[in-house]
């Protein structure tokens, strides 16, 4: 998650962040926090698995990264607090689902 998230241009992650802050409304942790993920909240650790999660008052999205030897699992949960919490989230998805699979890409091409 780190190499998906902090290890990308300055101009990458800003862009990141401005979208689930300033559009989705996510309240984000520091981001020189070991305890967060450029300001997702570490959940959960373990032997090849993280969970990540970010609030805001209409929504709360969590990501789960499971690897297991070559494979990587990264699942996307949305909460809908509030009816505006769908309505954010159907403007969002389409990015996520774009974003996601070229950060991973971008990962696994710099760790290689």
């Amino acid at each position: 998650m780190r190499a998906s998230f902090e290890d990308v241009p300055l101009i990458l992650r800003e862009l990141l962040r401005t979208g689930w802050a300033g559009v989705l409304g996510l309240r984000l942790g520091p981001r020189t926090s070991r305890r967060h993920v450029v300001g997702w909240r570490v959940l959960e650790t373990g032997p090849g698995r993280i969970a990540l999660e970010a609030r805001a008052p209409s929504l709360t999205v969590r990501n789960v990264v499971t690897v297991d030897g070559a494979r990587l699992l990264w699942a996307t949960y949305a909460f809908y607090e509030r009816r505006a919490g769908r309505v954010l989230w159907a403007v969002a998805a389409p990015v996520h689902h774009l974003a996601v699979p070229l950060l991973l890409g971008r990962a696994v091409r710099r760790m290689a």
